[in-house]
C-alpha cells in the first residue's frame, strides 16, 4: 500500500477557511488555533494560517516583519485584511485600536476576555477572608487556583476595593 501524499499546502488553507462573509469580510479559520490564532502544518513544522495564507500571495515574509491584522480577528486569513509590520508598528496599532489590555483603560470586568466581575471579585475576596480555601473558591468561580492566589495577593483585580 502506497503512503498517503498530503494536499498541497494551499488547497489545505482553502479547506479550512469559511468565506461566507464574501470577498471584503474576515475569511475565518475553521481548523486548529492556538490563542485564537489559526494553525496548520506545514512540512514538518507548525505555522500561523494567516502568515500561511500571506506568503502563498506575496511570498516569503522578511526578517523583522510580521503579518498583522486590520481588522483585528486573529483567525481571520483575509489577504486584504493583512499587512506586513514591524513588532512596534504592530503594538502602536494595537493602542491606536484600544486592544491593548494595559494603558487603555480596559481593566476588570470591561476587559473583553474577562472571566470575573468586579462584584466576583469581591465575593472572591470575602470567601477567602472567611477561611475557604482558594482551590474551592476556583472551582466555584470556574477559575485557575493561581488567578485566586493573584487576587489574594494583590497581583490581579487590584482596582477593585
Amino acid at each position: 500500500m502506497r503512503p498517503r501524499r498530503k494536499k498541497p499546502v494551499a488547497e489545505r488553507l482553502a479547506a479550512k477557511l469559511d468565506t461566507s462573509a464574501g470577498p471584503s469580510g474576515c475569511h475565518l479559520w475553521t481548523g486548529a488555533k492556538t490563542n485564537g490564532y489559526g494553525v496548520m502544518g506545514v512540512g514538518r513544522a507548525t505555522a500561523k494560517a494567516h502568515r500561511v495564507a500571506w506568503e502563498l500571495a506575496h511570498g516569503p515574509v522578511p526578517v523583522g516583519l510580521f503579518v498583522c491584522h486590520r481588522c483585528d480577528v486573529r483567525s481571520c486569513c483575509n489577504i486584504a485584511h493583512l499587512f506586513l509590520g514591524t513588532q512596534l508598528e504592530n503594538m502602536r496599532d494595537c493602542v491606536a485600536k484600544g486592544r491593548q489590555s494595559r494603558g487603555n483603560g480596559l481593566r476588570g470586568e470591561a476587559h473583553p476576555l474577562a472571566k470575573l466581575t468586579d462584584d466576583g471579585v469581591r465575593e472572591i475576596r470575602r470567601r477567602l477572608a472567611n477561611g475557604e480555601t482558594g482551590r474551592a473558591v476556583a472551582a466555584a468561580f470556574g477559575v485557575p487556583a493561581t488567578t485566586i492566589s493573584q487576587i489574594k495577593h494583590g497581583q490581579q483585580w487590584k482596582h477593585v476595593a
